[in-house]
């Protein structure tokens, strides 16, 4: 089997489903305030909210969690359909993820318009994800983007060392991996205090530990931090595709 072929199959078979629950849900300073604005009943008063915040900073988790308080129908920005507006006025509330990608599709930008004028109309509910601020988004539609804009804005934050300790442990056990306390610690001291990185280094992990057919450790973790800043291994494995920048300490 060649290498492309035994990645591909690695990909084909990472195990583990990722939980998204209000209860695997890590609360620390980066979310908290979001995780609170959520969860009030202040919050559901018919007027639609953005959240925002980088790359696998916890906002879909946060969208999952409003979606099972609310009982709301969850549509990616990618995936709007004519249906879309019907499907959502019979339900109590709605989460359109995903929201910077709607630009550039100018019909996707009216359905979401519609969507965004629905719930207001209905009083229900609603929640819009976004990476980064609404005004760096795009958007072609002028009526889409100022009440986006004008909406309040919910943000989450890089997470600190607590926060992200706490995630990589999920991490890990989401795709079922048993890594010891001490290689965890290793691993935090010395990679990108992001959620993006956590999520890139521990996919690689994985991957490698599927290849190789061996445990995590400390030497694993220094390898894939190491490739990432001076390129592919040359013997094979996982190339990332999120930076790390890594904080090798100096000796």
């Amino acid at each position: 089997m060649t290498d492309a072929a035994e990645a591909q199959l690695v990909l084909d078979v990472l195990s583990g489903t990722v939980c998204m629950t209000r209860g695997s849900f890590f609360e620390g300073p980066c979310n908290t305030v979001a995780l609170s604005e959520i969860l009030t009943s202040d919050f559901w008063d018919g007027e639609p909210r953005v959240l925002t915040g980088t790359a696998n900073v916890g906002k879909s988790h946060l969208a999952q969690v409003f979606a099972q308080e609310t009982g709301a129908l969850a549509l990616s920005a990618d995936r709007l359909a004519a249906d879309s507006v019907p499907r959502a006025a019979e339900r109590p509330a709605l989460v359109l993820e995903d929201a910077h990608r709607l630009a550039g599709d100018a019909i996707r930008e009216q359905i979401a318009f519609h969507l965004f004028n629905q719930a207001r109309d209905l009083g229900h509910p609603m929640l819009v994800t976004g990476r980064g601020a609404v005004r760096d988004w795009g958007l072609s539609l002028p009526d889409l983007s100022s009440r986006l804009t004008a909406a309040a804005q919910i943000r989450v934050t890089n997470p600190d060392m607590d926060t992200l300790r706490m995630v990589l442990i999920k991490l890990f056990s989401d795709r079922q991996l048993a890594v010891p306390p001490e290689t965890v610690e290793y691993a935090l001291q010395r990679m990108e205090r992001s959620f993006a990185a956590a999520s890139a280094l521990v996919a690689a992990l994985d991957q490698t530990n599927l290849l190789r057919n061996r445990r995590i450790d400390r030497s694993m973790i220094r390898e894939i931090l190491t490739q990432e800043q001076e390129g592919p291994d040359p013997r094979g494995g996982p190339e990332l595709t999120s930076p790390f920048r890594p904080r090798i300490p100096r000796r």
